[in-house]
């Protein structure tokens, strides 16, 4: 079956299961792959299956990455490919060609076994009542990079901090991919992320890494304030 032929099949095997409860990782792809699916072929008839979905019970795992690709629509979206990711710039953001100019410069020096599985990556613009940065979905297999500039690129010292931050959000994402973490976060989780993303950052940023050790060595602590969310 093709296309829309499909959708009667596929609506069924959705809403006449159990998905109050997840059972192992086999059953949350095999929710996630067909819902993926229809909303390939009818994004309208998905949302309304997903509805149906909610409305008999559903795990709030399952319930989460239902949100996100329900909520995915490809008319909102640039869309490219990077060594195989699948990449989506919201057409909300101001110059996409730049954005992917960064993201291929920042995934080249990624071992390729780190980022194979990755389905795609989400840049969407900031939002006030995002609490994150960054986001890792867990079996679905992709992440969500909130992307954040200064109004003016005259103002080059936050302009290029914000650019950091982006880039260290990316790196500490794809860490939470090449370690296999699952749902749920956890200290030990990001900070094995942070630890990962940590030699990238310092080989694209060597000055920057020799005026940190040279406050360290005057005593000074580097603060840090991060906040991310692992799906």
């Amino acid at each position: 079956m093709l296309g829309n032929e499909a959708l009667p099949y596929l609506e069924k095997q959705l809403i006449t299961h159990d998905w109050s409860k997840i059972r192992n990782k086999i059953e949350m792809r095999y929710l996630c792959g067909l819902v993926s699916l229809m909303n390939d072929i009818d994004e309208n008839i998905c949302r309304k299956t997903v509805n149906t979905i909610f409305s008999k019970g559903c795990a709030i795992e399952a319930k989460q990455c239902l949100l996100s690709l329900s909520a995915f629509s490809l008319d909102d979206y640039y869309s490219s490919t990077i060594q195989g990711i699948n990449l989506y710039i919201s057409k909300d953001l101001n110059q996409p060609n730049k954005i992917q100019d960064k993201l291929e410069k920042w995934i080249e020096i990624i071992p390729k076994k780190d980022i194979e599985g990755i389905d795609r990556v989400y840049v969407i613009p900031y939002h006030e009542n995002y609490t994150y940065s960054g986001t890792y979905m867990p079996t679905l297999s992709y992440i969500r990079l909130i992307w954040s500039t200064p109004t003016s690129k005259w103002n080059f010292v936050f302009y290029w901090l914000e650019l950091f931050l982006i880039e260290h959000t990316f790196y500490h994402e794809i860490g939470h991919h090449a370690c296999n973490h699952s749902f749920g976060q956890n200290d030990e989780d990001e900070k094995e992320a942070d630890a990962y993303a940590r030699p990238f950052i310092v080989a694209n940023h060597k000055i920057l890494n020799l005026f940190i050790k040279a406050l360290k060595l005057l005593g000074i602590k580097k603060r840090k304030k991060y906040e991310n969310v692992n799906g």
